[in-house]
């Protein structure tokens, strides 16, 4: 963000903010007293900060989750920039045209939701959930089916209907694993023998495109699993630089080069994180 604020000589500075959680209220509450004109909403507060909005996009009508706030004078603005940034990342960094793909979701969760409304909304075809209790996310696929009666919305079981989601893998060309699992600072012993600790490494073809949205660490076990089954991947800085692109749109009408940025942020992250 600060990269292309300086780029577009914006008089501006993107900033982070550690928000505890029994303070999260009390801050999304002073956005407006404190002069701050966008936000970006992390996990876990994406369905959370929705009770501090005025306004809802569409798109959060249906996910039921923001990761992008515009502050106006009168109004605070919740919108979903994950939903565009994952169908725009598949398809210009992964190379990937969605129109009538088949997607397989890992996970139920804000991203996931959005990750669906972003491809369904690009042309997907389908796209099954692989959720821990799908009956509890009823809502959530019921949004989806009204919000794009022309495709196939469903959820399976991860555990307890394992044939079930081995025949929807079967069907998918497209796997995303939209849970924080593998993300550091998080219990990864469980990682190493499956693609995220949710599907069986096995199930993966060459054929499949493997979507991870962790972007710290940049090699996750859900992606070593798809190099090891010689599919083609793309890993969570493309959504991080992809769904920025969008929300930098949303707040000063500029956009920058998504290809362009991606480079230089994975160029970054290479001696940040990897100590290249």
């Amino acid at each position: 963000m600060n990269r292309a604020i300086e780029e577009f000589g914006i008089d501006a500075e993107y900033a982070i903010f550690d928000t505890p959680d029994d303070r999260f209220d009390e801050a999304a509450r002073s956005l407006r007293a404190m002069g701050i004109a966008g936000v970006n909403i992390t996990y876990p507060y994406k369905e959370r900060i929705l009770a501090h909005a005025d306004r809802r996009s569409p798109a959060v009508g249906v996910i039921g989750a923001a990761n992008a706030v515009t502050v106006r004078p009168d109004c605070v603005e919740a919108d979903n920039t994950d939903a565009e940034g994952a169908a725009r990342a598949l398809e210009v960094i992964g190379g990937v045209a969605l129109a009538g793909k088949k997607a397989l979701i890992l996970g139920m969760g804000g991203s996931g939701r959005a990750a669906a409304y972003g491809i369904l909304e690009t042309g997907a075809a389908r796209v099954v959930f692989a959720a821990r209790d799908p009956m509890k996310s009823a809502l959530a696929v019921e949004r989806l089916r009204k919000a794009f009666p022309n495709a196939v919305v469903e959820a399976v079981r991860v555990r307890g209907d394992e044939n079930r989601l081995a025949r929807s893998i079967a069907e998918a060309e497209i796997i995303i694993n939209a849970t924080p699992v593998g993300m550091s600072g998080t219990d990864g012993t469980s990682c190493a023998s499956g693609a995220a600790a949710l599907i069986d490494d096995s199930l993966i073809e060459e054929r499949h495109f493997c979507f991870e949205f962790v972007y710290h660490p940049r090699v996750t076990p859900f992606l070593e699993a798809a190099a090891r089954r010689g599919a083609r991947s793309l890993d969570g800085l493309s959504l991080l630089v992809a769904q920025a692109r969008s929300t930098f749109r949303l707040w000063t009408g500029m956009e920058f080069s998504l290809e362009t940025m991606y480079e230089e942020v994975v160029e970054y992250a290479r001696h940040a994180y990897d100590g290249e």
